[in-house]
């Protein structure tokens, strides 16, 4: 499915008279995109911040 949402804002881009005014109009569809991204949710999860040893106690995030 994210695929198709990363083709349309391709062809629309590409359709635009101009693509800066268009990424600058849309940049919420590019960030639904990006966010969307299906290894994004994984790498932001708490079992793998955890797993990297970020933070104080590798279960907030925070160095304090």
């Amino acid at each position: 499915m994210w695929i198709v949402f990363v083709l349309e804002y391709s062809i629309e881009i590409a359709l635009w008279p101009d693509r800066k005014a268009y990424a600058r109009k849309n940049w919420l569809s590019l960030a639904g995109i990006v966010l969307s991204f299906p290894l994004v949710p994984a790498m932001l999860s708490p079992d793998a911040v955890g797993a990297a040893g970020a933070g104080c106690c590798g279960w907030c995030g925070w160095w304090g």
